[in-house]
C-alpha cells in the first residue's frame, strides 16, 4: 500500500458486442481535513496514449477507510487479450497522492480470464474468494469450476456441491433440466456440463430421464398409470379404444382419463358413466367392423383373419416403441457428436489463445522502480518507462 490509497479489485461485469466494462474498487484511509477527489489514469497501449476517469465514493470500507468505485468501458480485439495499466490519482488537502502501477489482463478464451498484477504481486479474483458459496467451505482455488460455458459470475462453487447439486436434481426431484445453483445466474446445465460433473449413476438416470421425456413428446404416446411402473407406450386409437395395455407390466389403462382399470374389466368406468357401454364379453367374440373398440387389432375382416393373441399384440408395440427410441437415441448420439466436434475446435482455440497469452506475457518486462509492464517492439535496448509518474530509463538486456 502507498500514501493509504490502493485497489482492491477490479473485474469484468458486463460485455455487449466489443465492448468490455469492469469495475474496480479503491479502498483509501480517511482523513479528517478536506475532501477528496479519485481519479483513474489507464492505458491499453503501454502509456502511448491513456483516459481518465473519476472514482465515486460508496460508503464506508470500514471504520478507517473509505470504499470508492470506478468504472470502465473498453474496446477489446476478440482475438487479442486485454491488457490495461492504470494508477489512482487521489487529490485532498492541496496534495496528489498516487499509488504504483497496476496491472490487469482479460482473455475469455482461457481458463483463468482474470489476472490483476498489483504492488503486491499476482493476483487471481477467483482466488480471492476461496469459500464456496454453496457450503460455505474454505476450499482450494483449484476446485472452484465453471458450471457452464455460459455462466457469467465468479467461479464460486466447488466442484463436490455442484456434483450433490446434480444429484439432487436428478435423482431426487427426477429433473432433467438442471439450472446453475447460482441465484443471479440460473442458466441451463448441458449434457456435456451433466457428464463433466455428475457421477456415472446420476449420469444414465438423467439421460433415462431425457430419454423418456422425448417419448412423452411423441403423438399418442402414453404413461402407464401404475405408480410402480416408469414405462409407457404408443396408443394411437384414441376415444375408438381408450384402454391401454402396458407392454411392461400388463396394467391396463384408460388413455382418455388417465386411469388404472381393473384387469378382469373390459371398459373405463369414468367412460361408461359419461357415453356408451362399450360391447360386452360375448360380442368381442365374434368380430363386427363397424365397432370402433376393435381397431387397435387392426383387421382386415374380409379375409376372416384370426385375432390376434395379446402376445402378439405386446409384441407389435414393444417394436414400435423400441424402434421409436432407438430412433431418438440415435438423434441424441448425433446431437452429442456435433457438440464434441465443436467442443475439440474449441478446445484447440482455446489452446492457441493459451499460447498467444503466454507469449504476450514473456515479451513483457518490468520497469526496474515502478514494476509497470513494458514491451519492446524493436528498436535499441536503451529503454524509458511509459508510467508517466516515472519514466525511469533502463536497459532492456
Amino acid at each position: 500500500m502507498d500514501n493509504g490509497v490502493f485497489v482492491e479489485s477490479i473485474k469484468v461485469v458486463d460485455e455487449v458486442d466489443d465492448m468490455i466494462n469492469l469495475e474496480g474498487k479503491i479502498v483509501i484511509h480517511k482523513v479528517s481535513n478536506g475532501r477528496k477527489k479519485v481519479s483513474i489514469d489507464y492505458t491499453t497501449d503501454l502509456w502511448e496514449t491513456y483516459d481518465n476517469v473519476v472514482a465515486n465514493k460508496s460508503g464506508s470500507h470500514s471504520p478507517e477507510k473509505d470504499l470508492y468505485l470506478f468504472e470502465l468501458s473498453i474496446f477489446k480485439n476478440p482475438n487479442i487479450p486485454l491488457f490495461i495499466e492504470f494508477a489512482v490519482k487521489c487529490d485532498v488537502a492541496g496534495s496528489t497522492f498516487w499509488t504504483n502501477g497496476y496491472q490487469y489482463i482479460y482473455d475469455e478464451n482461457v481458463t483463468q480470464k482474470e489476472v490483476f498484477y498489483n504492488e503486491f504481486g499476482l493476483s487471481n479474483p477467483a482466488e480471492k474468494r476461496n469459500e464456496c458459496i454453496i457450503c460455505i467451505e474454505q476450499v482450494d482455488p483449484d476446485d472452484f469450476i465453471n458450471v457452464t460455458d455460459q455462466c457469467n459470475h465468479e467461479n464460486n462453487m466447488c466442484r463436490e456441491c455442484v456434483q450433490k447439486h446434480i444429484k439432487t436434481e436428478v435423482s431426487d426431484k427426477g429433473n432433467f433440466e438442471i439450472l446453475c445453483p447460482e441465484d443471479e445466474c440460473r442458466k441451463k446445465l448441458q449434457e456435456h456440463d451433466i457428464k463433466k460433473f455428475a457421477d456415472e449413476e446420476t449420469f444414465k438416470r438423467y439421460e433415462r430421464l431425457n430419454l423418456l421425456f422425448a417419448l412423452s413428446q411423441v403423438q399418442d404416446f402414453h404413461w402407464c398409470t401404475n405408480q410402480g411402473c416408469d414405462s409407457g407406450q404408443i396408443h394411437d386409437e384414441g376415444d375408438a379404444a381408450p384402454i391401454m395395455t402396458c407392454t411392461n407390466c400388463g396394467q391396463k389403462s384408460c388413455v382418455l382419463h388417465d386411469l388404472p382399470i381393473d384387469n378382469n374389466r373390459l371398459s373405463c368406468p369414468e367412460c361408461e358413466r359419461v357415453g356408451p357401454t362399450p360391447p360386452n364379453e360375448e360380442e368381442m367374440t365374434e368380430v363386427k367392423p363397424k365397432k370402433k373398440y376393435f381397431s387397435m387389432f387392426k383387421f382386415k375382416t374380409e379375409k376372416k383373419n384370426p385375432e390376434p393373441s395379446q402376445a402378439l399384440l405386446e409384441l407389435e408395440i414393444e417394436e414400435r416403441n423400441t424402434e421409436l427410441a432407438l430412433k431418438i437415441i440415435k438423434e441424441r448420439k448425433n446431437a452429442e457428436l456435433r457438440k464434441q466436434n465443436d467442443e475439440q475446435k474449441r478446445n484447440s482455440m482455446v489452446q492457441k489463445q493459451e499460447q498467444k497469452s503466454e507469449n504476450f506475457m514473456r515479451r513483457l518486462k518490468k520497469c526496474p522502480v515502478c514494476t509497470s509492464k513494458i514491451q519492446k517492439s524493436g528498436g535499441c535496448d536503451h529503454m524509458k518507462c511509459g508510467n508517466p509518474l516515472c519514466r525511469h530509463e533502463f536497459c532492456w538486456m
